[in-house]
Formats: C-alpha cells, structure tokens, sequence
C-alpha cells in the first residue's frame, strides 16, 4: 500500500464576538503492528456544536471522541475503498446517536448538535465525509483549487445545486439564510445522511479542513488565495493567516482551521496489487465467445461479510478496553503515517478544561435555534453584517496538556444552569399549556423576564426562542391541558 507522510498544523478561535469555542477537532493516526504498513492510517476531523452555552461545544466533543475511538479500534488489515467509505458513514452515525443519546440522559442539552467533515488518509487516498457545512478543500497540482463538500444546507441547493460556481457561492455566503442547515449530528429527530468523496493525492497536495467559522466569513477565493501560497508557506503559517482573516472580517463565530500538506508518498497501491493477484479467469464456449467469470469478485465479497464480522467483534471488545487519552501538540510536525499524532483535548479538557464558570454560561446569549423533527436546523451564531472590519484579532488557540486518562463513558459534572437552549425552551413550551405567553410575542422584555423567572428558564433564551419562532414564520400551537381533548 501507498504511505504518506503528512505536514498537519491545526488551530482554533472563539473569534471576536463569541465568549466560547463550541468547535472541536481531532488529528490522529494510528500505526500498525511493530509499525508495518497495516494500520489503517490518518484521520483529521473538524466538528462544529450548536446549541448554546455549553451545549454545544459537549456536542462537539462527543462527535470527535467517538469517531475517535472507533478509529482506534479498527483491525490492523488492509482496507478496500468501499469498505472505507462505509466506515465513515458508519463513524458519523455513531456520533450521532452518542449526542442524541447524552441529549436525553441531560435535558438541559436538549437540541445540541454539531456539523462534522471527516478526512481519513490512506493508501494515498483522501475519503472525506461530512454531515452539515463544514467544509474540505484540496489543492492539487491536476485539478487546483477544490471544494470538495458540498454544504447540507438550504442556500446551497438554491444556489449550487447544479455544480459549483465562484460567483454563485459568494452569493450564497453572503446570503441571509446562509445558517439555515439541512441535516447535522444529534437532531433526534431526523437521522443525518453524511456523504462522501475520494481523492487521489499527490506529492505536494493540501487538505483544509474548516467549520464554517471560515468560510462564512471570508469567500473561497480569498481561502485560495491564503492557501495557495507560492512561497510555500508552512501549514503552520496558512492556518495562522486563515484565522486572521476570518477575525479581520469581523470573527462572529468560531473558526477551526486544519491544513495538512502531502510531503511524500511511497509504496503501490493496494487496488493495483489487489488487480494483479485476482486477474478474473476467461472461459470460452464452443462457438468461440468469451465470457470472463467473476469468481475473484465473488471471494472478495465473500472475504468481506467475513472481515465485517470480525470487525464488529474486534470493535466491541476495543471499545470496551480503552480509555480516552491524549498526546501532547505536535502542530508544525512531520506526521509519519507510522507514527501516533493527536494534539487535541481529551473529553474531559471539553467539559473542564476551558475554565468558564457558571455565571458567564448563563450571560452568553443562546446561539442557536434547531426545531426538532424535520424542520429545518437554523444556527442563528452568525451575525448578518459580514463586511471587513479593522477589530485586533485575539489569538486563542486551544493547546493540549499533559497525557489525560479519564474512564471510558464518564462525564465531568459541573453545577447546573438554568435552561439556556431556544430549542429546549420551545420543547418544554410545546409540553405545557402556555397559550396565552405564548399569544404574547411582543410583550415588554421585561414581562416575559418575570414569567420566564418563575419557570426558572434563562430570559434571553425566551425572547431568542419567541423570535426564531417569528422568523420561520412559525405560530406556536401549544398543547391542550391534561385532559383535554
């Protein structure tokens, strides 16, 4: 097989108006047995919460350990390009009924979710997956500068539905519902359907991976034109300047940049041996004609229901076996494809370790609306102004501590809130008898602070629910009391 020796850096921001990273992200690479060439090598992952407070970010989190883990706990072989791409489906599946999961065991986490691209290098191959509008590009030198995921959201299917232009995306960047998304992970419900796409790489190829953070706030030509640096500036480098110029103009949301250059690859790809060793066999008739009999395709099929089997067992018994740990930043370093990468926080680094307390949770405004079922999903984080301003840029980039080992499914506790989600507010609204609050979407703000007081919810989440309720053009119907009809 094809390994490849990677150049990662990665940084992440709160941004200039955001008092919190919701965003998450993972660099890992897992080697093979006394370091052959059969591990199943590097993931790069970007996961950007929504939900509000501390929802989101736990989201997040949840998202990027769990794809984590179960990349950890893949069987050390070789992997065909089908069964990868199944996995990857698979991982983000998982991922989300993890946080669907945590959502119902915590109802204060009620409507968090998070969107996720998935990039997993191997056998000189790039298979990246995404659910939402998290994004990845790669520029190579056949096909230059490329987006390669398409935005699960509802601009981009009324703008580039028919393929991808420049002109037409700058449209949809600036548009005003561009925060409208059509699926993420942890919306109970609706089921995400992540998609995904290969790549060949090359020597000298980049991947960017972002949360929309980036993308939303300065256009693709202007990423290309950061990325593409003909200097050859360092991954290091192009991610520092890509989150400036998010921040320049005007950081209203968190952004996460990770950049990964392709320095060498080395070795034949497993398709063309898997080609030469199962050459299909030619029979011919008694007139002559030829037909060529798939007996090597039917072996594989039957080699992978066996390995998928395998995989399921193997799996289980990992998972069960392993604790969550973390290895110091490697960020600017030479990743080998035979050598452990992870600088990022640990899940108990997400819930403890960016030191926000209490008070500054429940002033942090609510960010997010997600209608539960199948309405669409609005992160309302992004600010509508989206023109360049001179701001200073606050560098806040999340650096990984000492090794952590935290037990397997436990969650730091911290002191609880008061309900501080616009979607879990419209759900315990929907579970009540609130007609007549609810008839009054223009009350005095400070009317609906008293009433929301008395059901000990956050005010300003009141009022954010009320209006995102205003601009679907929603009207709230609430529930009969018990026992009505």
């Amino acid at each position: 097989m094809i390994s490849a020796i990677l150049n990662t850096s990665a940084l992440t921001n709160k941004g200039m108006v955001r008092n919190n990273n919701e965003d998450n992200y993972t660099l890992h690479n897992e080697a093979g047995v006394n370091n052959n060439s059969t591990g199943p090598g590097t993931l790069l992952m970007v996961a950007d919460g929504m939900g509000g407070a501390e929802a989101g970010e736990i989201a997040s989190g949840i998202a990027v350990e769990s794809v984590k883990r179960a990349f950890s706990s893949l069987p050390m072989h070789e992997y065909h390009d089908v069964e990868i791409t199944n996995l990857i489906k698979k991982f983000l599946l998982d991922a989300h009924y993890a946080i669907v999961e945590d959502a119902r065991r915590n109802p204060r986490r009620q409507g968090m979710g998070t969107t996720a691209v998935v990039v997993w290098v191997y056998d000189g191959k790039a298979f990246i997956g995404w659910s939402g509008d998290s994004r990845c590009y790669v520029q190579s030198r056949n096909r230059g500068f490329e987006l390669v995921t398409r935005d699960h959201s509802h601009v981009w299917e009324q703008y580039l539905s028919g393929g991808y232009d420049s002109d037409l995306a700058e449209k949809a960047r600036l548009d005003d519902h561009s925060n409208i998304i059509t699926q993420c992970l942890g919306d109970e419900g609706q089921d995400p359907r992540p998609e995904v796409e290969l790549r060949r790489l090359q020597e000298g190829d980049r991947l960017i991976l972002c949360s929309d953070g980036l993308n939303s706030m300065i256009s693709d030509r202007d990423i290309e034109q950061i990325a593409v640096d003909p200097g050859g500036s360092s991954p290091k480098l192009v991610c520092d300047s890509l989150v400036r110029a998010a921040n320049a103009a005007g950081g209203h949301d968190n952004v996460t940049v990770i950049v990964s250059d392709v320095l060498k690859l080395t070795g034949a790809p497993l398709a063309e041996r898997a080609f030469k060793e199962s050459t299909p066999k030619t029979l011919e008739f008694g007139g002559g004609a030829r037909k060529t009999a798939a007996i090597s395709k039917q072996q594989w099929i039957l080699f992978g229901l066996v390995m998928v089997a395998a995989f399921a067992l193997a799996g289980l018994f990992l998972y069960d076996s392993m604790s969550i740990q973390d290895i110091g930043s490697l960020e600017g370093s030479k990743l080998n494809a035979d050598t452990i990468l992870e600088p990022k926080k640990s899940i108990s680094e997400v819930f403890d370790g960016q030191s926000k307390d209490v008070d500054e949770l429940q002033k942090a405004p609510t960010t997010t609306q997600k209608p539960l079922g199948n309405q669409p999903i609005v992160k309302t984080n992004q600010a509508p102004n989206r023109e360049a301003s001179q701001t200073p840029i606050q560098d806040d980039v999340a650096k990984a501590g000492d090794k952590i080992n935290t037990p397997k499914n436990t969650l730091p506790s911290s002191p609880k809130p008061k309900l501080d989600d616009s979607a879990a507010i419209l759900n315990k609204l929907k579970s009540k008898n609130f007609s007549e609050e609810c008839k009054k979407q223009g009350m005095e703000c400070e009317d609906i602070r008293k009433w929301a007081e008395s059901e000990d919810l956050n005010p300003e989440s009141v009022v954010a629910a009320l209006k995102a309720m205003e601009s679907l053009n929603k009207k709230f119907t609430p529930l009969p009391p018990e026992g009505g009809n």
